[in-house]
């Protein structure tokens, strides 16, 4: 137990080293126009809601230019809430936030997400929160459509939203990607399955790490939604193997049963490029493709390792200046992954 400890102690301190430069905010426009921003700040940037909290997650709705601001009530008490993600459902008019929760003085963590509509938030719902075990780096995607699956052996695509959320789970010294699918039916959460991202994989390579290689990017899945709305790709790491995977998955109905079915894992090997990272490590990825990059900010620029379905690149740069800003760096890796 104490070894344990130890391990988790050193894991938070790695942590906490980079949790200010973490991705603080989201966005979300739905096709009505209005625009919603979920953010992390400082309590004591908001003295007057007067939280218990470290860090809080506010709210603000913007239509047409009539903004309102509020805090999400679940985050107002304890801990750190941080990382915030958001998905809508356009048919019950349903803001879904997710974010992670950091409590227990930092000895343990949490998934959770919350469910706000027509002014007024549902109760906060945690995913997966055994204590004294660590979350970071959640992404979150969604599907439109669902696989039914007949007696009769046919299969149909029928419209349903399903959210899908992937981070890095550390328990002790076993660390792994974590995945949970969501079926979303009228603006409510209606099943939830909790799976391990090893439990999807087939290609059993592994690879022997060199002196150049940095397991952290293992660390940082990302999820990718395919262009047919009914799956997602997932890339994640695993540092017992010291491989990448890069799973397709979607979820499939069986009677009222929702689970998450994988249709396909490819294995390779992890890029050598140092990376040199102590913020967010985000990634975008071909809609066509197993074209791929991961990103990250350092010292004024945008720097990148690219996946081109074989080998990785070295790491390269992007400076940044007022004629190229971060968010038209990122703009640029995206069109160039888009030219095949």
């Amino acid at each position: 137990m104490i070894k344990r400890l130890f391990v988790t102690v050193a894991i938070l301190l790695a942590a906490a080293a980079s949790f200010a430069a973490q991705g603080e905010r989201d966005f979300l426009l739905t096709d009505g126009g209005t625009l919603y921003t979920i953010e992390s700040v400082d309590s004591d940037s908001v003295p007057h809601l007067k939280a218990s909290s470290a860090r809080l997650l506010l709210l603000t709705v913007d239509e047409g230019g009539k903004k309102t601001v509020s805090a999400v009530p679940a985050t107002l008490v304890g801990g750190m809430h941080f990382n915030p993600a958001l998905n809508y459902d356009a048919e019950s008019d349903t803001l879904f936030v997710f974010w992670q929760h950091r409590f227990n003085g930092g000895l343990a963590s949490e998934v959770v997400f919350n469910a706000y509509s027509k002014g007024t938030w549902g109760p906060a719902t945690a995913l997966d929160d055994a204590n004294y075990d660590i979350r970071e780096n959640l992404r979150i995607a969604v599907t439109r459509k669902v696989e039914v699956r007949n007696e009769d052996g046919s299969r149909m695509l029928v419209p349903e939203l399903t959210v899908h959320a992937i981070w890095w789970h550390t328990h002790g010294r076993s660390e792994e990607a974590r995945y949970a699918m969501l079926t979303i039916e009228k603006g409510s959460v209606t099943s939830i399955a909790l799976r391990n991202m090893s439990d999807f994989v087939s290609d059993r390579r592994s690879y022997l790490i060199n002196g150049s290689y940095v397991t952290d990017l293992l660390r940082h899945p990302a999820v990718f939604e395919a262009g047919s709305r009914d799956a997602v790709d997932i890339v994640f790491g695993d540092v017992t193997t010291n491989t990448m995977h890069r799973v397709t998955l979607k979820p499939v109905a069986q009677g009222r049963l929702r689970i998450p079915i994988g249709v396909r894992d490819i294995g390779f090997e992890p890029p050598s490029a140092k990376v040199n990272s102590t913020g967010p490590i985000s990634a975008i990825s071909s809609p066509t493709s197993n074209r791929m990059v991961y990103h990250y900010d350092s010292d004024g620029a945008v720097r990148y390792v690219m996946f081109d379905g074989r080998t990785w690149s070295g790491e390269r740069t992007l400076a940044l200046s007022q004629t190229l800003s971060r968010d038209a760096a990122i703009d640029v890796l995206r069109r160039m992954l888009n030219t095949e």
